[in-house]
């Protein structure tokens, strides 16, 4: 039986590719938030029913995509191909 003691740490490193990924996608999301917030800030420039609009069009079909993807996901359930599914 072996014991890790309190100043011994046993995580494992992620993969470089797995963090390059996780870092292009966090820099990408907060680009898109900043695009949203633009366009809404411009179009209530013009008026509030403007601002409304556009952020509604914005909203809309993401929140429709996502309920549509999330069903898929529960009917099929997540893709099994690759080479990470087989460690």
């Amino acid at each position: 039986m072996s014991t890790v003691s309190l100043g011994e740490s046993r995580t494992a490193a992620l993969p470089r590719s797995f963090l390059l990924w996780l870092g292009a996608a966090t820099v990408s999301t907060w680009g898109e938030s900043a695009l949203y917030f633009a366009l809404g800030w411009a179009a209530t420039g013009i008026g509030p029913q403007w601002g409304g609009l556009v952020l509604t069009a914005i909203t809309l079909p993401r929140a429709g995509l996502l309920l549509v993807g999330g069903a898929f996901g529960d009917r099929w359930g997540a893709r099994r191909s690759g080479s990470w599914a087989t460690r």
